[in-house]
């Protein structure tokens, strides 16, 4: 599938605050944002969601700031009824400090559950920072949570009421 039909094949919002629908449940995962970072120095979010063993992005999502309040959402909705194919979300906050650029990555594999909505709570914390040509704290498959390197594999996220 070329980067033209997996966006075709798969959704991208982005809002402040929940996501909620009258519509029937389709296969989706909702990715809630929270940050215990001041909102004085953000600058943006970059959400990327990949088919895992894909080599381009399916999507990409920049929102500059000032602009939404926090927790930010977005949706993804699978390619059919009974899409389980994995995906990895990798979702950044760049900001500005009085040190220069700093950023905060958060990483995730997740299983689409047919017919089921579920949550991924992402939170960016300050201990998980890293700022330009420093190493990387954490190497994938691992990513920074609480200020330490845990695996990106998400497995028993909560399924939310339709």
């Amino acid at each position: 599938m070329n980067a033209r039909g997996a966006i075709a094949a798969l959704a991208l919002g982005l809002s402040s605050g929940a996501m909620g629908s009258c519509a029937p449940v389709v296969t989706q995962l909702v990715v809630v944002l929270r940050t215990e970072v001041p909102t004085g120095f953000h600058r943006s979010v970059e959400a990327t969601v990949l088919r895992e063993g894909a080599v381009e992005p399916i999507v990409v999502r920049f929102v500059p700031f000032p602009g939404p309040t926090w927790p930010l959402s977005f949706g993804v909705i699978a390619a059919g009824p009974d899409d389980r194919r994995p995906l990895v979300v990798v979702v950044t906050l760049r900001m500005q400090d009085a040190v220069g650029p700093v950023s905060i990555t958060q990483l995730a594999r997740v299983s689409l559950r047919p017919g089921k909505v579920i949550q991924l709570d992402m939170t960016f914390e300050r201990r998980c920072a890293e700022r330009p040509l420093e190493p990387p704290r954490c190497v994938f498959p691992m990513t920074c949570r609480g200020g330490l390197c845990e695996s990106i594999d998400r497995d028993n996220l909560p399924e939310l009421a339709p």
